[in-house]
């Protein structure tokens, strides 16, 4: 009998384990194939649009990401660490979590459109703040549910949400472009992906688990509590990460502006990596945390950090070497100066998949407190950089002060949890030989086409890892071992 049980028990572990590795190359691919999507809808975009016409719709998204200040305050991150944690009902925490989430957002979202009246833009920037904030509040309630997802191993639905989403936005803007259509045009394609995705998300999450309207703040209190220094430093990061932005707008043209969009663009589809695999990471390293195993801790730690490092140290040798190609690729020959700025914002894209890979864990630890102050403090020099520099330097400022700001809070971030984890590096230098022969391959074929180039990176670089002993040979059974828990 006891045997019996004991059996079941380690088939429901093993079970478990196959489904949160399922559950995780789901995500994954998800993930990857809409940053495909992603690349595709701004591909048409600047091509339809032009670098004014992109700059005007890079200001309005940029504008509502900063009104998304008052929205956020943490929740993406922290639900699922509080559904864990089990103070609540699950019910009773989502129905709160659900209900604070739609006010908020729908508080900020209808200011959005009134503050930009004291901006001097242009009426269309200013109508299609109105027009997009409809997308941004339909975004902000799906995030809400991405950790019931994680928690009943259903995030493939999630993905299937958000790919329907993208697919929706991707037909609507190749028919926008193909028309000739005006800018709003493209900003309903925007308007009308993200609702379909909120709708489903909401569909999806009503078949795991039960929520619906409740205001109960004595709940509120405490999800303010455990959320607010997330909430800090999350708006103290969209200061730095979005004013330059905004500043670029005020003090050069829309032309400049879609310049450095379309190059920054290319730096936010892509730390989706990062915060899929955090996201993925975040309540399988609380409960190690809870459970005081620092050494399961310390195997996902110097895995996730030497996967983050090599994933940004080659984005960055293949940047550097066909940045002004890939961005031709993209966005057109009227994007080509973009190209330069995308070296930069290259580097920049590399610090924070580490910095945001270590965050995660900084909020495993339950120290995102100790982050406020550096967050405080790259917010006010990023400020300063930017209204120093932007105004003479224009997106070259843009693009160099982010770099100094990233590397900052990437350095902060390795200090905070220097008593807990301090990394090996020990890998590392193979890490970095391996993007540097990626670089040099890209380097000796320069006339090669472009999209021949990116398959053959894809592939000699995972081989240069793997024979430069750049990663451990059992990485993946590391991350599949520990899913377990």
């Amino acid at each position: 009998m006891v045997g019996g049980f004991k059996n079941l028990y380690l088939e429901k572990i093993v079970t478990t384990a196959r489904k949160l590795t399922s559950n995780t190359i789901i995500q994954l691919g998800g993930k990857l194939v809409s940053v495909v999507l992603g690349l595709a809808v701004v591909a048409l975009m600047t091509r339809a649009l032009g670098a004014e016409g992109f700059g005007q719709y890079t200001t309005i998204v940029a504008f509502l990401q900063l009104a998304g200040i008052l929205v956020d305050l943490g929740l993406t991150v922290t639900t699922g660490k509080t559904i864990a944690q089990g103070v609540y009902t699950e019910h009773k925490l989502l129905s709160n979590i659900f209900s604070f989430r739609t006010l908020t957002a729908l508080v900020a979202f209808s200011l959005a459109p009134v503050a930009a009246l004291a901006f001097p833009y242009p009426g269309i920037i200013k109508i299609g703040i109105a027009l997009v904030s409809v997308s941004f509040f339909a975004t902000s309630i799906a995030q809400t549910f991405g950790a019931v997802f994680q928690k009943y191993l259903k995030t493939g639905w999630f993905v299937a949400a958000e790919l329907v989403g993208r697919i929706l936005l991707l037909i609507l803007t190749a028919w926008a472009a193909a028309s000739g259509a005006p800018l709003t045009t493209f900003l309903w394609a925007v308007v009308a992906g993200s609702v379909v995705n909120g709708l489903l998300v909401l569909i999806f999450a009503r078949r795991l688990t039960v929520f619906g309207w409740e205001v109960d703040f004595s709940v509120w209190k405490s999800i303010w509590q455990e959320t607010w220094p997330v909430a800090l430093t999350i708006a103290l990061n969209l200061v730095y990460f979005k004013t330059d932005t905004i500043i670029l707008s005020l003090y050069q043209s829309a032309a400049d502006v879609g310049i450095y969009g379309a190059s920054y663009k290319v730096l936010e589809i892509l730390l989706a990596i990062p915060t899929i695999i955090g996201g993925l990471l975040l309540p399988l390293v609380t409960a190690l945390v809870v459970q005081k195993a620092f050494v399961e801790i310390k195997k996902y730690y110097q895995a996730s950090l030497d996967i983050m490092l090599a994933a940004g140290l080659g984005l960055v040798a293949a940047c550097l070497v066909v940045g002004k190609e890939t961005m031709v690729f993209l966005a057109g020959s009227e994007f080509t100066i973009a190209g330069e700025v995308l070296k930069i914002v290259a580097i920049a894209t590399g610090l924070i998949f580490f910095g945001n890979l270590i965050g995660y864990f900084i909020l495993a630890f339950g120290k995102q407190r100790q982050m406020i102050k550096y967050y405080a403090v790259a917010a006010v020099a990023s400020l300063i950089g930017y209204f120093i520099f932007i105004p003479q330097y224009s997106y070259w400022a843009a693009a160099w002060v982010t770099v100094a700001i990233e590397g900052f809070m990437m350095l902060a971030a390795l200090w905070i949890l220097r008593a807990q984890v301090l990394p090996s590096l020990r890998r590392w230098p193979n890490i970095i030989l391996a993007a540097m022969g990626l670089g040099a391959f890209l380097w000796l074929v320069p006339t090669w086409p472009f999209l021949l180039k990116v398959f053959s990176g894809v592939i000699i670089y995972p081989a240069l890892l793997y024979i430069f002993k750049a990663l451990p040979r059992n990485i993946w059974q590391v991350f599949k071992a520990q899913s377990s828990v």
